[in-house]
Protein backbone atom coordinates (compact mmCIF):
# COMPACT_ATOMS: atom_id res chain seq x y z
CA UNK A 1 0.00 0.00 0.00
CA UNK A 2 2.81 2.61 0.24
CA UNK A 3 3.86 2.04 -3.19
CA UNK A 4 0.69 2.92 -4.53
CA UNK A 5 -2.85 3.10 -3.69
CA UNK A 6 -6.38 4.96 -4.39
CA UNK A 7 -6.41 8.08 -1.91
CA UNK A 8 -9.82 9.19 -2.39
CA UNK A 9 -10.33 10.02 -6.01
CA UNK A 10 -6.57 10.47 -7.34
CA UNK A 11 -3.27 8.28 -6.78
CA UNK A 12 -1.62 8.28 -3.63
CA UNK A 13 1.73 6.56 -1.93
CA UNK A 14 5.32 7.03 -3.14
CA UNK A 15 4.39 6.29 -6.72
CA UNK A 16 1.94 9.58 -6.51
CA UNK A 17 4.95 11.57 -4.86
CA UNK A 18 7.15 10.83 -7.60
CA UNK A 19 4.95 11.88 -10.23
CA UNK A 20 4.32 15.13 -8.89
CA UNK A 21 7.61 15.79 -8.18
CA UNK A 22 8.67 14.93 -12.33
CA UNK A 23 5.78 16.99 -12.96
CA UNK A 24 6.82 19.49 -10.99
CA UNK A 25 10.67 19.12 -12.72
CA UNK A 26 9.40 19.00 -16.24
CA UNK A 27 7.58 22.38 -15.94
CA UNK A 28 4.26 20.79 -16.15
CA UNK A 29 3.04 21.97 -12.56
CA UNK A 30 4.22 25.64 -10.89
CA UNK A 31 4.50 24.75 -7.26
CA UNK A 32 4.98 28.38 -6.44
CA UNK A 33 1.04 29.66 -7.34
CA UNK A 34 -0.32 26.27 -5.40
CA UNK A 35 0.41 23.53 -7.42
CA UNK A 36 -1.66 24.90 -10.89
CA UNK A 37 -0.57 23.45 -14.59
CA UNK A 38 1.63 25.85 -16.06
CA UNK A 39 0.13 26.68 -19.37
CA UNK A 40 2.93 24.36 -21.33
CA UNK A 41 1.68 21.74 -18.21
CA UNK A 42 -2.24 22.22 -19.50
CA UNK A 43 -1.11 21.94 -23.46
CA UNK A 44 0.51 18.44 -22.61
CA UNK A 45 -2.61 17.43 -20.19
CA UNK A 46 -4.61 18.32 -22.90
CA UNK A 47 -2.14 16.40 -25.60
CA UNK A 48 -2.12 13.50 -23.66
CA UNK A 49 -5.87 13.07 -23.47
CA UNK A 50 -6.46 13.93 -19.77
CA UNK A 51 -9.66 16.04 -19.67
CA UNK A 52 -10.12 18.16 -17.03
CA UNK A 53 -12.57 21.23 -16.33
CA UNK A 54 -12.29 24.70 -18.09
CA UNK A 55 -11.13 25.84 -14.47
CA UNK A 56 -8.75 22.71 -13.40
CA UNK A 57 -8.77 22.30 -9.91
CA UNK A 58 -5.12 21.03 -8.11
CA UNK A 59 -4.34 20.90 -4.77
CA UNK A 60 -1.83 19.08 -2.87
CA UNK A 61 -2.72 16.25 -0.47
CA UNK A 62 0.03 15.09 2.30
CA UNK A 63 0.96 11.48 1.29
CA UNK A 64 0.54 9.84 5.20
CA UNK A 65 3.03 7.16 3.64
CA UNK A 66 5.80 9.81 2.13
CA UNK A 67 5.37 12.82 4.20
CA UNK A 68 5.45 14.68 1.36
CA UNK A 69 2.33 16.02 -0.77
CA UNK A 70 1.37 14.66 -3.81
CA UNK A 71 -1.34 15.96 -6.62
CA UNK A 72 -5.13 16.05 -5.66
CA UNK A 73 -8.05 17.64 -6.81
CA UNK A 74 -9.76 17.39 -10.90
CA UNK A 75 -6.37 17.27 -12.61
CA UNK A 76 -5.14 14.46 -9.95
CA UNK A 77 -8.02 12.48 -10.30
CA UNK A 78 -8.50 12.96 -14.34
CA UNK A 79 -4.59 11.95 -14.68
CA UNK A 80 -5.01 8.88 -12.35
CA UNK A 81 -8.47 7.91 -14.48
CA UNK A 82 -6.52 8.06 -17.37
CA UNK A 83 -3.56 5.83 -16.07
CA UNK A 84 -6.72 3.40 -15.51
CA UNK A 85 -7.56 4.18 -18.87
CA UNK A 86 -4.36 3.14 -20.57
CA UNK A 87 -3.71 -0.18 -18.33
CA UNK A 88 -0.62 2.38 -16.56
CA UNK A 89 -2.42 1.43 -13.13
CA UNK A 90 -4.69 -1.38 -11.98
CA UNK A 91 -6.73 -0.82 -9.18
CA UNK A 92 -7.40 -4.47 -7.02
CA UNK A 93 -10.82 -5.61 -6.64
CA UNK A 94 -12.46 -4.66 -3.34
CA UNK A 95 -9.21 -2.69 -2.21
CA UNK A 96 -7.63 0.94 -2.18
CA UNK A 97 -4.60 -0.98 -3.62
CA UNK A 98 -2.84 -0.17 -7.21
CA UNK A 99 -0.56 -2.01 -9.19
CA UNK A 100 1.73 -0.22 -11.47
CA UNK A 101 2.05 -2.83 -15.14
CA UNK A 102 4.76 -3.05 -17.43
CA UNK A 103 3.16 -0.70 -20.05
Amino acid sequence: MPFARICYDHLGGSLSVAITGAMTEQGVLDRDVGSAPTPSGAAWLADTGITQEATPHLRTCLDWTERRSHVAGAVAAAVFRHAVRESWLVPADGSRFVRLTDR
